[in-house]
């Protein structure tokens, strides 16, 4: 890099080490000193630049044919910068090499964190919040959470209507058939840190859309609106979130011997399908895209539980905002009391993809109630409660989620030891370098989640605890204490294990998202066995 030595100055000057300097934070430093390095010749530093300054120009011409990287730490809009807006306290590089590239890396003055505190010696549930009230009750990073339609790029075409997505956010009608994209739900790029305080006997969990001290980066997730179902109109299977009923799209265990009956599976979500099979499918969507990803699963689950201020999702759905203007409640029981699946359906899936477009990017729940003859093959009259959080349609019950960058393995019949890879690339039925052994285990008996192995001190380094991970390290709860789901795990000696989400239909009190199941083998599958799509950066 031109100026290699000019800009490594800079960063130094710029980015003080102590804790009593304008910014500061060796590891932002070491961070952008780094980036100098991965950068190289190609790219020439421009200088430290302000919001008034102008790109570098000659003869009332910018020198755009020069890979440009420029340093800047003032609050302002840089309009000759890609427009950029800087806000008080955040360190941005500005790069230019055709297109513009905004990386903010800041420690200083973050005041928009926010999150919960777990008394994880309390049985109940609920927790208190964290952080300005302002912003438990303005939500900035789930408030940015909303449903769209994306091409295989992964770049969003259009926006759905807040309150309505059958139509675009303009009001024109939306096609969400497949032909425009895939049907998603945009979660922003954020920052989390799980922290433990032994000697009190808490945790708390906190979240920023900008970098703070500690704090691991939640990338940009593309998580599937609805759970995802498979295009077969290609000779390349492709995952799929659309609403389709067209032969193509049968879902479940695409039984078209069904079609035209109460069991028509045409429009409903894929089943029966392995984990290995529904990544391949993912996959070949496209660089970036896969089946549901574990570390998406998390940051979901953190985001709700910071949100409503509980772990218990299952509890009632409540519409009212407290006194203090924050969320209450939760997301209702879900799809989880269709007691009679097997003689009904077989097990497949029995809620179509879209059902709760109505709803738009709200949180709440809509009944789905069965049609005469569905109830007449059920043995009564039923209803189910169809969640959806932020656009995330049934996010627990109804099917089973296998998700991926997990692998459990049976270690003497007695417990699971637990891998987790937080890179999709590297994701696989096998495991590989990339898995990150962690140190604690998994309970050694089936039951509700008590504790979770983030709180471990003695056992887990705090790199692994500070994402949060909710595996279970003690089984002792019930569905009204603690994590109030259930996870169950076989310990076969040498087995190895993928991991499924959210519970199903049948499930009852143990769904809930937290509720794992480690059971199966990753080439396992089953009629009650889905997935969602899922796209990152």
């Amino acid at each position: 890099m031109a100026n290699y030595s000019t800009l490594s100055a800079a960063i130094a000057a710029a980015i003080k080490t102590n804790g009593t300097q304008a910014i500061t934070g060796q590891s932002l430093q070491t961070i952008l000193l780094e980036m100098v390095s991965k950068l190289g010749a190609g790219f020439q530093f421009g200088g430290v630049v302000s919001a008034d300054d102008a790109f570098p120009s000659e003869g009332g011409i910018k020198k755009t044919d020069i890979n440009w990287v420029f340093l800047a730490c003032t609050p302002g809009k840089y309009t000759d910068f890609g427009g950029f807006t800087l806000l008080s306290g955040e360190v941005a590089v500005f790069l230019w090499n055709g297109t513009w590239k905004k990386q903010i890396i800041s420690y200083y003055a973050n005041t928009q964190v926010y999150g919960v505190l777990h008394y994880y010696t309390n049985a109940s549930p609920d927790l208190t919040r964290i952080g300005a009230a302002d912003l438990h009750r303005d939500l900035p990073v789930q408030s940015l959470m909303r449903r769209c339609v994306v091409d295989d790029l992964g770049v969003v075409k259009y926006y759905l209507k807040a309150d309505d997505s059958t139509k675009k956010e303009d009001g024109t009608a939306a096609n969400l058939s497949g032909a425009d994209g895939m049907v998603m739900v945009e979660i922003p790029a954020h920052y989390r840190k799980c922290t433990t305080n032994a000697g009190n006997a808490y945790m708390d969990v906190e979240i920023s859309l900008y970098p703070f001290e500690g704090a691991v980066a939640v990338p940009r997730y593309l998580v599937s609106a609805y759970e995802a179902t498979i295009d077969r109109s290609g000779d390349t299977l492709k995952l799929a979130s659309v609403v389709n009923s067209a032969d193509a799209f049968r879902g479940g265990n695409n039984n078209a011997d069904w079609d035209g009956t109460y069991r028509d599976l045409r429009g409903l979500p894929a089943t029966n399908v392995s984990l290995t099979n529904f990544r391949t499918y993912g996959r070949n969507r496209g660089t970036g895209w896969g089946c549901y990803d574990y570390n998406a699963h998390l940051a979901i689950y953190w985001l709700f539980a910071i949100e409503y201020a509980t772990l218990d999702s299952q509890k009632a759905f409540n519409a009212t905002l407290t006194q203090e203007g924050y969320h209450q409640g939760g997301l209702g029981p879900g799809v989880s009391t269709f007691y009679n699946w097997s003689t009904y359906n077989s097990y497949n899936p029995i809620i179509p993809c879209g059902f709760t477009n109505s709803l738009g990017n709200a949180t709440g729940v809509k009944d789905f109630v069965l049609s005469e003859a569905q109830a007449e093959a059920y043995g009564s009259d039923h209803t189910e409660s169809v969640p959806s959080y932020r656009g995330i349609e049934n996010p627990f019950g109804h099917v089973w989620k296998w998700t991926d960058g997990f692998l459990g393995v049976g270690v003497n019949g007695e417990y699971q030891d637990i891998y987790v890879c937080r890179n999709p690339e590297y994701y696989d039925s096998t495991l590989n370098e990339h898995y990150i052994h962690f140190t604690d285990h998994e309970a050694a008996a089936n039951g509700y989640c008590k504790a979770i192995v983030a709180t471990d001190v003695n056992n887990l380094a705090e790199a692994i605890r500070v994402y949060g991970d909710i595996f279970d390290r003690d089984d002792d709860g019930s569905s009204s204490t603690y994590f109030c789901d259930y996870h169950y795990h076989t310990n076969t000696d040498g087995g190895v294990y993928g991991l499924q989400v959210g519970g199903n239909a049948g499930n009852g009190g143990r769904d809930g998202l937290a509720c794992f199941n480690a059971n199966n083998a990753p080439a396992d599958a089953s009629a009650y066995f889905g997935s969602r799509l899922c796209w990152s950066e």
